[in-house]
């Protein structure tokens, strides 16, 4: 196996684990967002088309499970192209950031 081969492959190990834990950031954030809403309402979610799809639970379970997880999939097929690996990244950090958001929210509440 060429040193070029051994990068590629390391690429798309990276990716899929990225792709993974953007996956397992979705779940927390739904479990964190209906933990807060559970304390303080609705007005909790400073996202208005978040307050619609919360008070919905079929919209809700659709939106954040299903579709996050079929783009994810999307960028998966198509783990190829750079564009694929860079929306990875960044679906990666904005997660990760909103998962930090929630971690400190939470923190400050206890």
């Amino acid at each position: 196996m060429t040193t070029k081969n051994r990068r590629k492959n390391k690429k798309k190990k990276f990716m899929n684990l990225r792709l993974i834990t953007t996956s397992i950031f979705n779940t927390f954030d739904l479990i964190f967002t209906l933990f807060l809403v559970s304390l303080f309402g609705l007005s909790i979610e400073a996202n208005p088309i978040g307050k619609v799809i919360l008070s919905n639970q079929i919209l809700l379970f659709i939106s954040k499970i299903v579709v996050v997880n079929l783009f994810l999939l999307l960028l998966y097929k198509f783990r190829n192209f750079r564009l694929a690996r860079l929306g990875s990244w960044i679906v990666f950090i904005v997660y990760g950031c909103l998962i930090l958001y929630h971690l400190v929210g939470i923190t400050l509440l206890i």
